[in-house]
């Protein structure tokens, strides 16, 4: 079973408070009897919750009570919620069509539910097998779209703002994947970027214009920074009211929050002060109703060709607890 919500259904208010309590609200889902594996898939405008449990109505509504999501959300059952995973993780419903970060977000979102126990056999058995045909309708996306991951589309925006990227100096807060593909591309395209780490501080680089500094000290660069992008996993602001006073008067800055929950408060923005949203920064990829159309038939088409992959799923967690 797939129990499914996400922005668009939540409202960004809603979605957002849902994610606050996710994790607590998640693990709570290791007492109800009649679940026997469960996983959280968690990215930024959608919320995914897979189980391996018995069906029935009663379970079905506590789970959407303890997750928040009450009537707002989809269920798929079966070879349904199967075919829906292989879309998911080639990022065919994804906001930015076949973005990448989908898979590594979901194998972690196994990874660990298995080191929390809540994840067995059929839950990974359930991951392999979809992996391979998500992989093959992603294959065939490059004909149809052109594919543009978050760090891109960033820095693509960054560049359209300034007339001249290259005089700019950029400060980038988080260490996780996107943070460091983030640093590693801008560091090519401005002048000097201060990379802002929490409690580890980040491997030398080869770049000789990268500086580190801790979150506690971060405000310091305030005032010279053209360009603030912020992507880190946390349910508080990194940047609130308080830190308004630390930025310049005389020049613009410039602050891209890829974070959801968001990291950076909207009440600090002000004639010198632009802040563009993960939500915002998204809405810039048009989406033609044409791409989308063969983007789903094209999945579609995999999925009819590669449906022996269920059958051999669905056969061995039957053979497994029957023994037929």
């Amino acid at each position: 079973l797939i129990l499914e919500s996400y922005s668009q259904e939540l409202g960004m208010n809603g979605f957002e408070d849902v994610k606050k309590n996710l994790n607590n609200n998640y693990q709570m889902l290791e007492h109800i009897q009649g679940i026997y594996e469960f996983a959280l898939l968690d990215t930024c405008n959608r919320i995914e919750v897979l189980l391996v449990a018995s069906g029935n109505e009663t379970i079905i509504t506590i789970v959407k009570k303890i997750m928040g999501f009450d009537d707002s959300c989809y269920l798929y059952r079966g070879r349904v919620a199967f075919e829906h995973s292989c879309k998911v993780i080639a990022g065919v419903h994804s906001q930015t069509s076949g973005e990448y970060h989908i898979v590594s977000q979901f194998k972690s979102s196994i990874n660990k539910a298995t080191n929390q126990k809540f994840c067995g056999n059929i839950l990974r058995s359930w991951l392999d097998s979809i992996l391979n045909i998500s992989k093959k309708i992603r294959d065939g996306f490059s004909e149809i779209i052109n594919v543009m991951e978050i760090e891109e589309q960033s820095i693509d925006y960054a560049e359209n703002y300034f007339s001249q990227i290259s005089n700019s100096t950029a400060i980038v807060i988080g260490t996780g994947n996107i943070g460091r593909i983030i640093v590693n591309k801008l560091a090519k395209k401005v002048k000097h970027i201060v990379w802002i780490y929490h409690k580890h501080k980040p491997k030398n680089t080869d770049c000789s214009n990268i500086e580190f500094c801790s979150l506690a000290e971060m405000t310091k660069y305030f005032s010279v920074a053209n360009l603030v992008i912020s992507a880190v996993s946390t349910n508080d602001y990194i940047i609130n009211e308080e830190h308004q006073r630390y930025f310049s008067n005389t020049h613009s800055t410039l602050i891209i929050d890829l974070g959801m929950p968001k990291n950076v408060s909207s009440n600090i923005a002000n004639n010198n002060l632009k802040i563009i949203t993960l939500n915002k920064l998204k809405g810039r990829i048009t989406k033609d109703l044409e791409s989308l159309k063969k983007i789903n038939s094209w999945a579609d088409e995999v999925i009819t060709k590669n449906k022996d992959v269920y059958d051999k799923f669905a056969n061995n967690i039957k053979c497994r607890y029957t023994g037929k």
